[in-house]
């Protein structure tokens, strides 16, 4: 039988925020969906789902300056990370990938060096093949990373931008090789 949660943002319009909990539970729901309970205390938001024995199944992020067209970015927390001096680090393929295999990178790390201003400095390794994905367990063997120069965000698109990063990071894993290659020497 399916189980439905009542997105209060849609429902129970009629009351306002902090008693659409009850005319959700009164209603027969036993979970809800928040989609932007930022102008209420979590903890008078927790009390309610308390109160009423209701799960909270799902919450958006706060969609940021939307008058600066920051439509969904603040869902990406390096904005704050970045103003407090915090070193921001992106996976850009968003999962490990098989050694020697390339993978779709994501715009995500593009899209807030661009909103930032900053550049990108990518970083490549070889260490997917001593740490294999998908097993437990790590080979012997030296790992080499290489740091590459900083890409500047200025006068590029994130596409553009991410399409640099992808550039740069495979030609180096490739420059890098396979430490299990005998004929491989690690590089400085």
């Amino acid at each position: 039988m399916p189980r439905f949660a009542a997105n209060l943002a849609y429902l129970f319009t009629e009351y306002p925020f902090m008693e659409r909990f009850r005319a959700a539970r009164a209603a027969g729901f036993s979970a809800v969906e928040l989609q932007l309970p930022y102008g209420e205390a979590p903890s008078a938001v927790k009390a309610e789902l308390n109160a009423h024995g209701l799960t909270m199944l799902g919450i958006n992020s706060p969609p940021g300056n939307a008058a600066a067209g920051e439509f969904g970015l603040a869902a990406v927390p390096g904005r704050e990370r970045f103003a407090q001096g915090f070193w921001i680090v992106i996976y850009p393929e968003g999962t490990r990938i098989k050694a020697g295999t390339r993978a779709h990178y994501k715009t995500g790390g593009a899209r807030l060096a661009v909103a930032l201003g900053v550049p990108i400095v990518p970083v490549a390794h070889n260490a997917g093949y001593l740490w294999p994905k998908g097993r437990l367990g790590k080979r012997p063997g030296t790992i080499t990373v290489s740091i590459g120069p900083p890409i500047r965000a200025e006068g590029h698109d994130m596409q553009r931008l991410i399409n640099e990063v992808e550039a740069w990071i495979e030609d180096e894993v490739a420059r890098l090789g396979n430490p299990l290659d005998p004929r491989v020497t690690p590089r400085a």
